[in-house]
């Protein structure tokens, strides 16, 4: 009752104009949840600019009563608590010190995520950025390489969260099963593997020299050179950690997909990261991918039309780039040292 209370009282406040309108706490609290549902919903279709290309249009985090639901057996079901959803065994507390990432957003007015184009999760270490890309990733069966932070709730969390909603065209189930999650680790890891490779390589080198000069049945015109060239192969061309990880970007990413980036920012300088803001927009337009990044950098941070969501406030909203704090910091900074800018 208390529910349809608050959504009557809260079409009547968009009607008048007048949000005082009710001083149970709870019903407040439903409102604020409307609204903040509501301005999100909106923002999400004012920042889209291809309706085609956004495969994944919402996905839901469990409400805060369907968690106390879950951790306690005394609570009274809730009506809209889908039919799978259960309690956790309470033996299993004895066991287990974390039960994450069931806290993680709860009490935090967090519970559909919609989508554009480009979505953006922003935020201080541990606001959860991370793992809500994982939980995404998870549900819907991405492909990943690394190991992610999970814990024995994780599944429980991903298999209860209460589904999400894919764009109504054949191509979004296509770009699902295309779609994979970058982490750091993956570009670290490829970065190291090119080195480790190439070290082999060059371990191998003094062998072949000497199996050279005992072979005797190579052509004439075979050189040692062009022996050792033909037997390991030429070496990986060794980049810098920015142009190697640009690079792997490009491999990676794969057109007409869901993308997930965790801080693609590692590892590059401020020009490679404005290199690949500029190519994450270009296969956004033309490469038809949907892209939802867990980010810092200012450069991507201020792609065109991204959707963004301030995992710092509370409750959890959509923000403008430039009303993020670490936007306003880097702003500060310029403004007081504009003139040696200037010179």
């Amino acid at each position: 009752m208390l529910m349809e209370k608050a959504l009557y009282w809260y079409v009547k406040s968009e009607d008048t104009g007048n949000y005082v309108i009710d001083d149970n706490p709870i019903i407040k609290h439903e409102i604020s949840r409307y609204r903040n549902r509501i301005k999100i919903e909106r923002s999400a279709e004012e920042k889209c600019f291809n309706k085609n290309t956004i495969y994944l249009k919402s996905f839901c985090i469990p409400k805060d009563e369907w968690t106390d639901y879950y951790f306690n057996v005394s609570i009274k079901r809730p009506k809209d608590l889908p039919e799978i959803y259960t309690h956790y065994h309470a033996d299993e507390r004895t066991f287990h010190n974390s039960f994450y990432p069931w806290k993680t957003f709860y009490g935090r007015g967090l519970e559909r995520l919609f989508f554009g184009n480009i979505t953006i999760f922003y935020g201080n270490n541990a606001s959860g950025k991370s793992t809500l890309l994982n939980i995404i990733a998870q549900k819907l069966g991405l492909q990943r390489l690394s190991l992610f932070n999970t814990s024995y709730f994780f599944d429980d969390f991903c298999k209860l969260n209460g589904g999400y909603e894919l764009n109504d065209d054949f191509n979004s189930p296509k770009a699902i099963q295309r779609g994979k999650v970058i982490v750091s680790d993956d570009v670290f890891n490829n970065i190291l593997a090119i080195r480790q490779r190439n070290f082999e390589k060059d371990q191998q080198i003094s062998e072949l020299e000497q199996e050279f000069f005992h072979r005797k049945n190579l052509p004439k015109s075979m050189s040692q050179s062009k022996f050792i060239k033909n037997t390991l192969g030429r070496k990986e061309e060794e980049m810098s950690n920015g142009e190697a990880a640009f690079q792997y970007f490009l491999e990676q990413i794969t057109e007409r997909s869901l993308v997930l980036l965790d801080e693609p920012e590692n590892s590059l300088s401020a020009e490679w990261q404005m290199i690949l803001s500029r190519e994450l927009y270009n296969m956004t337009t033309k490469g038809d991918c949907q892209f939802i990044i867990a980010t810092h950098s200012p450069f991507i941070l201020a792609l065109p039309q991204a959707l963004i969501y301030n995992l710092d406030d509370d409750p959890i909203g959509v923000a403008e780039w430039y009303q993020l704090e670490n936007m306003q910091a880097y702003y500060k900074l310029f403004s007081t040292h504009r003139i040696q800018f200037e010179k």
